[in-house]
């Protein structure tokens, strides 16, 4: 109810009178736009995620609002604000839900708005690799903390066998660099002294090079050696 009231004076009169106005105010519409999910098809084991903007007539958005999804198996899932008018939540589909999901999402704001939409989702079971690495990105989701912390555990723990094994492997390159580099030096030789297939300027600058690359392996060889040895004696310790 309005109230209105009105005075006038006349001469040493004051006169007053009034009324009431009944208002009627009615609701605003709250529209609805699902932004996920955007696909009506769904595999089990795997996580489904509600993504929903609220806005008025007017195009503005419907901020703190209650938002809910009523499934047909019976959960309910609360959808929160993130930002202005959009408001997320997820569930994880299981082997239960195969077949048709309906769900009704009923929002209410602060003025008691009321806002009603309805979807309807189709599970499919999926194979059983499907379903198993589904299973392992769902575990990474929620563990990803304790992996990252196992991880770092089995490096600081086997970092020595790790370094050790980069240690012989480079090792190993470098004698087989040798090996090459001899077997390479010999029929550099053979064309020279053999077959003349070489001039005396052509096998000098061939056998520089070959010494020059013999003699970087061999440096790396001694380099490596050593610090094996040092890795060696601080697991003996």
């Amino acid at each position: 109810m309005l109230k209105a009231e009105v005075t006038k004076q006349e001469g040493n009169f004051i006169k007053v009178g009034g009324a009431s106005i009944p208002i009627k105010i009615l609701s605003t519409e709250i529209r609805f736009n699902i932004l996920s999910p955007i696909k009506d098809e769904i595999g089990t084991n795997s996580r489904v995620k509600f993504k929903i903007e609220l806005t008025y007539p007017d195009s503005s958005p419907a901020k703190g609002a209650d938002l809910e999804a009523y499934l047909s198996n019976g959960e309910v899932i609360k959808l929160f604000e993130k930002s202005d008018g959009i408001y997320e939540g997820d569930y994880f589909v299981d082997i239960g839900d195969v077949g048709t999901l309906d769900i009704e999402i009923i929002t209410k704001d602060a003025e008691k708005n009321i806002g009603i939409s309805e979807q309807t989702l189709f599970v499919i079971k999926k194979s059983v690799v499907e379903n198993l690495l589904a299973y392992l990105q769902e575990g990474i989701k929620k563990f990803w903390w304790a992996i990252i912390i196992f991880l770092i555990a089995v490096f600081f723990i086997y970092r020595p066998t790790f370094e050790i094994s980069w240690i012989n492997r480079k090792l190993k390159i470098a004698e087989m660099e040798q090996k090459k580099i001899s077997l390479m030096q010999k029929e550099t030789e053979k064309r020279y002294y053999k077959d003349g297939g070489l001039s005396k300027k052509e096998f000098k600058e061939l056998m520089n090079k070959y010494e020059e690359r013999m003699s970087r392996q061999k440096e790396n060889e001694k380099e490596y050696s050593k610090l094996l040895k040092e890795k060696m004696n601080f697991l003996r310790k």
